[in-house]
């Protein structure tokens, strides 16, 4: 089997699991991060934009404060915009449902198993990264935690995983090809967890020192 051949069996093993977990372990929208990040995908879908009609008090006396408060749809401040979107993409192509909030936060979780596996191939070998991928697959607190509340722990562990991955794999003298995959996948992981920025200075500072 080719490395290209084993990697998308893994992702398939992978998703395949991940719809185990699903049916197995998800009991409904039972938190208050699943229930709002599909809600706001809900406003995304039918054309309100990145919006609610759910806040936390404390928010909305800090809109009011400043004008932006309204009856219906208010602007977002305590949720992520890219799980958001994503959530609505999924909405829009599987229905609204439970399951087509939580879809994207599965596949990217196999998705993530998927990456790690090839990484660890390349670095450690088949069989070690077999194990790796294999316990990133069962630990609770990610399949079955993070990826069921479709909390943005899930994209954002993916795309810091590749972000890494790039720093690692392009050469320093990568020009313009390092600099658009970095470029992109530091946008979106802002999109993600806005406090990435965070991170930024050290990464600047490993890219000059490099």
């Amino acid at each position: 089997m080719s490395p290209r051949s084993r990697l998308l069996a893994v992702f398939a093993v992978a998703a395949l699991w991940m719809g185990g977990v699903y049916a197995l372990y998800f009991r409904g929208a039972n938190t208050w991060e699943f229930a709002n990040y599909a809600e706001v995908a809900r406003s995304i879908r039918t054309g309100h934009g990145f919006s609610t009609r759910v806040l936390y008090p404390s928010t909305l006396a800090f809109l009011d404060a400043r004008g932006l408060a309204h009856l219906d749809y208010t602007p977002v401040i305590h949720r992520f915009p890219l799980t958001c979107y994503l959530s609505a993409l999924s909405q829009a192509l599987l229905g609204e449902s439970d399951f087509s909030s939580v879809f994207p936060a599965l596949g990217l979780y196999a998705l993530w198993v998927a990456l790690l596996y090839a990484a660890a191939a390349r670095w450690l070998g088949a069989a070690r990264a077999g194990v790796c991928a294999g316990l990133l697959a069962v630990v609770p607190a990610g399949a079955k935690y993070f990826a069921l509340f479709t909390l943005p722990d899930v994209p954002f562990g993916v795309l810091l995983f590749a972000f890494h991955w790039a720093l690692a794999e392009f050469p320093a003298q990568g020009g313009v090809r390092r600099s658009a995959a970095l470029g992109a996948l530091g946008g979106l992981l802002y999109l993600c967890r806005y406090n990435f920025c965070i991170w930024l200075p050290f990464y600047f500072g490993y890219l000059a020192w490099m």
